[in-house]
């Protein structure tokens, strides 16, 4: 699994509202730097030491799904040098009556190939972020929070 980045352009200015990921089913939480030629998707884990582990997400583990069952991930993919239009490569394998098979996957922010790529914003409170102001919105209340 792996993200392709279609457009780089230049980190917006003004001012941005921002959302923390909201709940849902139990899921892994992996992760991308859209800054450097490695576009691998990977997942951290917790070794019996209390060390923490970077893989490439699923070289170690085979997910299994049923036919229109969604597996259940959160990407998280991080850059300070653009505003990145993406879009997520998932290589599959699978066997059926006809034979094994191998296919790429294109996915897209509306889960189609076609569709509107995903986006990524650079941001965070450092000044070189050229926001005029930076704001969270509360998950309890609706609040906006100004962070900066």
């Amino acid at each position: 699994m792996r993200v392709n980045v279609l457009e780089r352009r230049p980190v917006p200015g003004g001012t941005l509202v921002y959302l923390e990921p909201q709940g849902g089913e139990p899921h892994d939480r992996v992760f991308t730097n859209l800054d450097g030629p490695d576009t691998q998707i990977y997942a951290t884990e917790s070794t019996p030491e209390g060390n923490r582990h970077t893989r490439p997400f699923l070289d170690t583990q085979t997910r299994f799904a049923e036919r229109g069952e969604p597996p259940g991930f959160e990407l998280i993919s991080n850059t300070k040098l653009c505003w990145c239009l993406r879009e997520l490569i998932v290589s599959v394998s699978y066997s059926d009556e006809y034979g094994n098979h191998k296919e790429k996957i294109v996915i897209r922010s509306d889960g189609t190939p076609k569709g509107r790529p995903f986006e990524t914003v650079a941001w965070g409170l450092s000044p070189k972020f050229h926001y005029d102001s930076v704001y969270a919105v509360s998950l309890e209340n609706g609040d906006w929070i100004r962070e900066r």
